[in-house]
């Protein structure tokens, strides 16, 4: 992996076992989040204290790039820990039981 992402930039996972069920689910929240309207958007923006979150201010060679990106991590374990990078912020409509998820 580290080899693709110092050559190419990126890599692709196949073969991963991953279900199709889960993938469509997967597919369906993504697009329902990045449709979701900019007031919540805002809400949950990344800032200086805190790294995760909604963002769509990455800048690339000092030019506003054009991705719209949502960061979110997990700390000992659980997606609703506090960790050294901030906290996860999730919009209101969305369910948040995170770690119980398969």
């Amino acid at each position: 992996i580290a080899d693709a992402c110092q050559q190419w930039g990126f890599f692709y996972i196949s073969h991963h076992g991953i279900s199709n069920g889960k993938l469509h689910s997967f597919r369906k929240d993504m697009d329902e989040f990045f449709h979701l309207p900019p007031t919540t958007l805002q809400k949950i923006k990344r800032t200086q204290n805190n790294s995760r979150g909604y963002f769509d201010d990455e800048l690339t060679k000092n030019k506003l790039d054009w991705k719209r990106c949502f960061d979110f991590g997990a700390q000992d374990g659980s997606l609703n820990n506090e960790g050294m990078d901030g906290w996860n912020q999730w919009p209101s409509s969305a369910h948040h039981d995170h770690d119980h998820e398969g």
